[in-house]
């Protein structure tokens, strides 16, 4: 959904970055819980919510080359591309 890819799109603008994908789906669930314009879907998985929407939305992102995503031997990190800005 564009929308909600702009929405995240937007957040990275404001943040630059994310690091870890648990991180990243808590972030977003709790911005949405005080009304952050993202409609995806969250259920309660191993370690807090979980949206596979948002997983699929981050790597759409990635693919389209507005969002980096590099792993660092620890933890996956999100950024904002130049493209993305």
């Amino acid at each position: 959904m564009l929308r909600n890819e702009y929405a995240l799109t937007c957040l990275f603008n404001s943040v630059q970055q994310i690091i870890g994908r648990k991180r990243l789906q808590k972030t977003v669930y709790l911005l949405q819980q005080i009304g952050f314009p993202y409609a995806g879907k969250f259920t309660y998985h191993h370690y807090g919510p979980y949206s596979s929407e948002l997983q699929a939305e981050i790597d759409r992102l990635v693919d389209y080359r507005l969002l980096s995503e590099t792993y660092n031997n620890k933890a996956y990190i999100y950024k904002i591309t130049e493209d993305g800005i």
